[in-house]
């Protein structure tokens, strides 16, 4: 049986990797030297079974086997998009084919792996920042990138503005500190609140300088798209 030391340390590899977006794998990799978050393997099995509703003695016996947390991440996806077991897709997955065979042996599509995933975010940034999934799906799909709407989120928080007028704010020849000073929001104020909005999310700490919104001067830098895992199977955006 894999040590507990040996599956966190797979897990942060994972995130480091290919950037998972989910919370219990971000809250290994955020911590220094790689430690295990509170509550150890056994809380981030726990909380993989609960996003995905899966069985957690399930997700436990794989992880334990020495099952890669990104050929789970794949099987969990597929799990719940064709309401197939867990045991059944995993065994549908040999050395001899990819995770696009599986995809087309289940019927899954292209299309709805993207949208599951694109969903799932969408839950996760919404429930993050106290924001409705309407809401933030629609910044979404015009263009903005996630860290800049959650910074937006937090600097509409300070100064009872609206997510949308925070980021009108945010042009080609500015950054988020800019906007932050020209609200009044206390440059201290604006890193703790930073920070705590990173906390336990994976991807790089900290306002991302220079970024256009939608409309403006430039491209964002990253929309809605996803990012492929190996042998084309789902993915999950770099940043939270």
């Amino acid at each position: 049986m894999v040590s507990k030391k040996t599956l966190v340390a797979m897990m942060v590899a994972t995130v480091v990797s290919v950037g998972v977006a989910i919370p219990y794998i971000g809250q290994a990799a955020q911590k220094s030297g790689g430690a295990p978050p509170e509550g150890g393997p056994d809380k981030m099995i726990q909380e993989m079974a609960q996003e995905f509703g899966l069985n957690q003695d399930e997700v436990a016996k794989y992880m334990h086997q020495r099952i890669d947390p990104r050929e789970m991440m794949h099987a969990a996806t597929l799990t719940k998009i064709s309401g197939k077991s867990l045991t059944e897709v995993l065994s549908m997955k040999t050395l001899a084919n990819t995770w696009e065979d599986v995809e087309k042996t289940l019927g899954v599509t292209k299309d709805q792996v993207k949208a599951f995933m694109e969903e799932a975010r969408t839950t996760k940034l919404a429930a993050k920042l106290s924001l409705s999934k309407d809401s933030v799906a629609e910044l979404l799909k015009n263009g903005y990138h996630p860290q800049d709407i959650g910074i937006a989120a937090v600097l509409a928080k300070d100064t009872q503005k609206s997510v949308a007028e925070v980021l009108s704010m945010k042009a080609i020849n500015n950054d988020w500190r800019d906007v932050a000073k020209t609200l009044g929001v206390d440059e201290n104020t604006f890193k703790q609140d930073i920070d705590k909005l990173h906390e336990g999310m994976p991807g790089p700490k900290g306002p991302r300088p220079g970024q256009p919104g939608p409309g403006q001067s430039g491209p964002c830098q990253s929309g809605p798209e996803m990012m492929e895992m190996p042998d084309g199977g789902p993915g999950a955006p770099p940043e939270f």
